[in-house]
């Protein structure tokens, strides 16, 4: 490695771990996440899959009429 290897690593970091820094704050969502959903029971999980369908299909209701409506008039 060239001296200006390691004096830019040294001042601007490691590539893996401006990586691990950018994705740590993901990493701990996810976990809170499976904890919570790692209680359910399965009847549970089928629920609250259901409820996430719907609300998915609810927010982007308005962009697919918008959608609809631009096709029609193009």
């Amino acid at each position: 490695m060239s001296i200006v290897s390691k004096v830019l690593t040294f001042f601007l970091g490691d590539k893996v771990e401006r990586d691990i820094k950018e994705i740590e704050p993901y990493v701990g969502k996810i976990k809170s996440e499976f904890s919570q959903l790692s209680s359910l029971s399965n009847d549970d999980l089928r629920d609250r899959t259901a409820a996430l369908k719907k609300e998915i299909i609810d927010s982007v209701a308005g962009d697919e009429k918008e959608i609809r409506d631009l096709r029609a008039t193009a």
